[in-house]
């Protein structure tokens, strides 16, 4: 079955059986193909015996997958149930804004008995043209939420988000948020009609309204906010958009005073169920607009050829009211970086590739990704990129990963970072690789170093060292002399002959004002931690059993996914000295495990497993000052459900 669709004012919908198509024709006039290919679902982590019976303490966090091919390139498309990823931003591929919202293999694991919420085939989508805001009206508020950010937290008991798991096992058929009585709801766009479909007055146990609204394109929209406590406007008329309408969150609201939002397209006969998260997230996106906040924008991306230059543009992306000039950075998916405000790059091999603008004003920092096809050969000219190990700056952005939103970037990209201090001005060095992604030799490079502030000089020293026959860079700084603050350079690797020449890394120095400490907790909230990003996730549950949730009442998990390459790194500011390190009691580890985990000290690198159940102790180990040091738990080898939490630092010498 091929399905054909244009682009129109309205968001358009759709539920799609293994092998089918969908052919989804642009405003421009081009035309996008998306072929289901698989569709599967898995448990990440439950306390529940039988996933299938509702427990009051219950709860479980879901992953869902499907396999798509698009525009002739397969992707994995990857979603999070009961955690903050559910709160996503959604794919933008060659032009094409797509929110994979569900997949039928859910219900294999859970019930369907907290509200309709089964997508009638294997997988269901939302989409329309990245020009275009979901529908043609401007969206205004629902609720009060002026941070445009919502909290898994604030989702009933941290489960009721579309498809939670409620009491750990059954899908909920809508989105949950708290609120006390009286918060007030207005009517996000117009409505042609609208009334209350459940009421107290009518002899049922609950008030629950519905505003109906059928668009110049033919689309009908249904929207629905249940546990109100009155109306405010004569029902069965129309409203218009911002009409404050009722008081919710009083009637049969549980455990926790809370709205229940429902949201339905129906395209001719098909009335298809959709997360009402999206029009949130349209709501926030007009909020930021107006209130001038940064924004990053990537001009439509189209499908390119490998050895042909591929052109961006950040055109439309825009500083803070508190920030200045904006500073741009490119990520291009196979490692290549530029700071330029509308780069040209060229792909050496065929794929499909996420496309990072991070954008810098100085004060605030936003970040946009869509995803662009390469179609061709392997190209054999010469052609690099730059890699450092041990900077997570350079991790490339797992091509399934979705954006959470309203989360700020913690890292500018291609960046290394170095901790210095009048007692001790020079940490320790780092590398930088340039990887040869050609089949021809690389040329030797050639370096340049750009300091931000010309007055600010000479504390940076960059050395090329050739290492059988791989080219790396040293790069070492000095802070002797130098008052507190941040230093930052840039510096140009030039290699000759090479495809995307020059390519630019950059260096940051931070002199604190604050000293080193002796004995420290690192936390998933604090300044020294870091995670691969969409792999280890948390949860926020109010009922969870077993008394522990973690230091400050959060953790993170891998799932029991034994998978390469993924890590948690906590990275602690220290006084010199011998340190013994901890896992930390609040972590509800789970037995049987074996935690692997990499200890970066002062006498290099000790690779070892620990076994919570037997001990929280990981060893004693000597640092020097600064943040030169850390301690990486790895989910490769792992054995169990694996708890990433904190690390206890205590100085003993």
């Amino acid at each position: 079955m091929i399905y054909y669709k244009e682009a129109k004012d309205t968001l358009s919908a759709i539920e799609m059986d293994i092998g089918e198509t969908l052919v989804f024709k642009l405003r421009n006039g081009q035309e996008r193909t998306m072929k289901l290919l698989e569709t599967s679902a898995s448990i990440v982590e439950t306390n529940l015996e039988d996933i299938k019976v509702e427990n009051p303490s219950g709860g479980t966090i879901l992953r869902f997958n499907c396999k798509v091919n698009f525009d002739g390139h397969q992707m994995t498309m990857e979603r999070y149930i009961g955690t903050q990823e559910s709160f996503y931003v959604p794919y933008v591929i060659n032009g094409m804004r797509l929110w994979f919202d569900g997949v039928s293999d859910i219900f294999n694991l859970a019930n369907e008995t907290h509200g309709s919420c089964k997508p009638k085939k294997k997988a269901r989508f939302a989409f329309n043209d990245v020009l275009d805001p979901i529908c043609p009206e401007e969206m205004k508020d629902w609720c009060p939420n002026d941070e445009n950010f919502i909290s898994i937290g604030d989702s009933y008991n941290g489960e009721d988000c579309w498809m939670g798991l409620y009491f750990g096992s059954s899908c909920h058929g809508g989105l949950d948020i708290n609120h006390p009585q009286g918060t007030p709801l207005w009517v996000p766009f117009d409505i042609d009609y609208q009334y209350l479909f459940n009421s107290l007055e009518a002899g049922d146990n609950n008030n629950r309204w519905r505003g109906i609204k059928r668009w110049a394109d033919g689309s009908l929209w249904t929207i629905q906010v249940h546990h109100l406590i009155k109306m405010l406007v004569p029902q069965h008329t129309p409203l218009e958009a911002g009409t404050h309408f009722a008081e919710a969150a009083g009637v049969r609201v549980g455990s926790h005073e809370h709205s229940h939002f429902v949201f339905k397209i129906t395209e001719g006969m098909n009335e298809i169920l959709l997360d009402p998260w999206i029009l949130f997230w349209e709501i926030f996106e007009n909020k930021k607009k107006r209130k001038g906040d940064i924004r990053a924008v990537i001009e439509p991306l189209h499908p390119g050829k490998t050895g042909r230059p591929v052109f961006f543009s950040s055109a439309g992306s825009k500083h803070g009211k508190s920030g200045t000039k904006i500073k741009y950075h490119w990520t291009f998916g196979d490692g290549g970086y530029s700071a330029k405000e509308n780069p040209i790059y060229t792909y050496a091999k065929p794929g499909i590739y996420p496309v990072t603008l991070l954008v810098d004003d100085g004060t605030q920092k936003a970040s946009v990704t869509q995803h662009v096809t390469i179609d061709g050969r392997n190209i054999t000219a010469p052609s690099f990129v730059l890699m450092s190990k041990d900077e997570t700056s350079f991790r490339a952005r797992p091509l399934e990963m979705l954006d959470t939103y309203g989360l700020e970037p913690d890292y500018l990209p291609h960046t290394i970072y170095f901790t210095a201090r009048q007692s001790r001005p020079v940490p320790d060095a780092k590398e930088v690789k340039i990887l040869n992604l050609g089949s021809r030799a690389l040329c030797n490079a050639s370096l340049k170093v750009y300091f931000s502030c010309k007055n600010q000089c000479n504390w940076l020293d960059t050395e090329l060292i050739l290492d059988d026959g791989v080219q790396i860079i040293r790069v070492a700084v000095n802070g002797t002399g130098l008052k507190q603050g941040i230093y930052i350079a840039h510096v140009m690797v030039d290699v000759p002959g090479a495809m995307n020449s020059p390519q630019v890394f950059n260096v940051v120095m931070e002199i604190p004002v604050y000293p080193p400490r002796t004995n420290v907790i690192v936390g998933s909230k604090d300044k020294g931690f870091y995670n691969t990003q969409y792999f280890w996730v948390g949860h926020h549950y109010c009922n969870w059993s077993g008394g522990k949730r973690g230091y400050r009442g959060f953790y993170l998990t891998n799932g029991r996914r034994p998978k390469d390459g993924e890590f948690v790194r906590f990275t602690p500011d220290l006084k010199e000295g011998k340190y013994e390190i901890y896992l930390s009691e609040d972590s509800p580890f789970s037995s049987p495990s074996l935690i692997p985990l990499r200890v970066h000290s002062a006498d290099g690198d000790d690779y070892l497993y620990v076994d919570p159940s037997k001990s929280l102790f990981v060893g004693e180990y000597r640092f020097n000052e600064g943040c030169d040091g850390f301690v990486e738990i790895h989910a490769k080898d792992s054995k169990g459900q694996i708890i990433a939490d904190a690390l206890i630092f205590r100085c003993i010498i």
